[in-house]
């Protein structure tokens, strides 16, 4: 008499069946993750990138028009909390005029300093004299972001050139209270403006 015998999984391969199936799911969860974490990050780096950008743009218009024996000066104390720079309205007009060195009444300063808690860069326009063009809409965008702390953490500058140059270094980060981390990058950008007009005067 033949038997037949009836095969049949037993308990402890479908264990194996089960623990290979779920490293499987796993792994590809985990790039999955990975993908997303790092795509976030590059995100918010480019978001920095370009906030820093315009601020830096920002202050390039204006320091390039600096005019006067002494275009660039800090403000706000030791340390200095920003800098300020000296612009006759004359060559900011379209098109741009002759500079006028012996007349301040068109001149403006163009001050970028930081304020506020949590710090915040921002940019305003002050006249020099009663008779200074109006600042009104003069500066354009607002460029407010925020930046780390402490402030030379986050703004640092260097006027060189007995006044005709400035180093500027922004530092950027998403969360700016935070420390630095994967999902917290941080964005440093430098750059060296020199105020052309200042030989004008």
């Amino acid at each position: 008499m033949k038997f037949r015998l009836n095969k049949s999984l037993t308990l402890l391969e479908l264990l194996i069946a089960l623990s290979l199936f779920f490293v499987i799911v796993l792994a590809f969860t985990s790039i999955q993750y990975f993908i997303r974490f790092h795509l976030v990050t590059s995100e918010r780096q480019s978001l920095l990138q370009n906030e820093i950008s315009f601020a830096l743009e920002h202050m390039a218009k204006f320091v390039s028009q600096g005019v006067g024996p002494l275009p660039l000066e800090t403000v706000g104390g030791n340390p200095p909390n920003g800098f300020r720079v000296r612009v006759d309205r004359n060559l900011t007009r379209t098109p741009p005029q002759f500079p006028t060195p012996a007349n301040t009444d068109d001149d403006n300063w163009i001050s970028y300093r930081l304020i506020g808690a949590p710090l915040r860069l921002t940019c305003s326009c002050a006249t020099i004299s009663a008779s200074s063009p109006s600042c009104a809409n003069f500066i354009g965008d607002d460029l407010s972001f925020h930046i780390p702390t402490p402030p030379a953490a986050g703004f640092n500058i260097n006027i060189t050139g007995n006044g005709s140059m400035i180093e500027v270094a922004l530092v950027a980060r998403w969360q700016p209270n935070n420390g630095v981390s994967l999902d917290n990058p941080q964005v440093v950008m430098k750059t060296l403006i020199y105020a052309r007009g200042s030989e004008t005067h």
